[in-house]
């Protein structure tokens, strides 16, 4: 089963409420998974992830994921399209075009990728990356690279796709965590993105990106370090992707 997957967040924080009412305008083909702590969403209950809250600013961020992670393997999801209350999407059925793109990749873990380190790690990871670079389309970067190393100096390098809107391979995706306490991962690891790059580098040394597909039917953003607010809408709004994140302000 295929499923969007979500939290929302208590009712007038981080503009939840601008977030269901984009969502409602628009039909999905597949099923549409909602947790709450807040009872007046009527939606799945979880805890609350403030719980989490501790010295690392990435842990309630962790939480929330991990728990929606674990929801989907609880009611049988297979493939999980993940977002959160500041991705925006467009069109009827906008979903289906990112599973279809996802199936058509046929890889485990695909989205907005960013690459770390990926001229730090020999000539292989760098020509991956290089082979990703060319498919960025329509003026919209699918592939960003991050990291300062100076080319040829060796360091970790790895890649994942950016927070929101990935699409999971559930069960695949869980076993890199499998066995390991929630609570205590949210707050001990970075953010949970890179753990799942770093996850993935570690047990797929060499290979991590035949794990990895980059989609174009998305935009996943790290706020406006490579474009504004304004951008990420337009693209949105023509059509050039079904779905976007970053969304701060508070826009339907």
């Amino acid at each position: 089963m295929k499923a969007i997957v979500a939290y929302l967040p208590p009712r007038q924080r981080f503009n939840t409420d601008a977030f269901v009412s984009n969502l409602g305008r628009y039909r999905t083909r597949n099923k549409f998974i909602m947790v709450s702590d807040d009872k007046s969403w009527q939606v799945e209950c979880c805890p609350d992830p403030e719980k989490a809250r501790c010295g690392n600013s990435n842990a309630v961020n962790n939480l929330v994921f991990l728990m929606c992670l674990k929801v989907s393997i609880e009611m049988g999801v297979d493939t999980m399209l993940y977002l959160e209350s500041d991705c925006r999407v467009n069109g009827h059925y906008w979903d289906q075009r990112v599973f279809n793109e996802y199936q058509q990749q046929g890889k485990p873990v695909a989205g907005t990728l960013f690459a770390v380190n990926p001229w730090n790690s020999g000539s292989l990871n760098a020509q991956r990356f290089a082979e990703w670079s060319n498919r960025n389309v329509n003026g919209i970067p699918t592939v960003t690279a991050l990291g300062v190393m100076e080319p040829g100096r060796v360091a970790p390098a790895y890649c994942f796709p950016n927070g929101a809107l990935g699409v999971y391979d559930v069960k695949f995706v869980w076993d890199l965590f499998r066995g390991e306490d929630l609570m205590i991962m949210a707050k001990e690891f970075q953010a949970w993105d890179r753990e799942i790059g770093l996850r993935i580098a570690n047990r797929y040394p060499g290979h991590e990106y035949d794990q990895q597909a980059a989609l174009t039917s998305v935009y996943s953003g790290y706020g406006d370090a490579c474009n504004t607010e304004a951008e990420r809408l337009q693209w949105l709004h023509s059509g050039k992707v079904a779905a976007i994140h970053q969304v701060k302000g508070n826009v339907e």
